[in-house]
């Protein structure tokens, strides 16, 4: 599922819609929920560019971000 900016921040990061990272079962949940996540993430980057978006909404959990540094340029 992806989902459409909203605003001109939106914009100056995401050049498309922003992916949203499916709902972990609950096996999934409870067993390994950081390298469970982890998964979810790359399966949502299965056909979208990671250098071109750069983060992710994950469901039930919130944001993740990458890019070259922490700073905004």
């Amino acid at each position: 599922m992806r989902d459409k900016s909203f605003s001109t921040t939106h914009a100056d990061y995401f050049y498309d819609s922003i992916p949203i990272a499916r709902h972990l079962n609950e096996v999934e949940a409870i067993e390994n929920y950081e390298k469970n996540t982890g998964k979810a993430i790359i399966e949502t980057f299965t056909n979208i560019d990671y250098m071109v978006i750069p983060g992710v909404l994950v469901r039930s959990h919130g944001v993740f971000a990458w890019g070259k540094s922490a700073s905004v340029q």
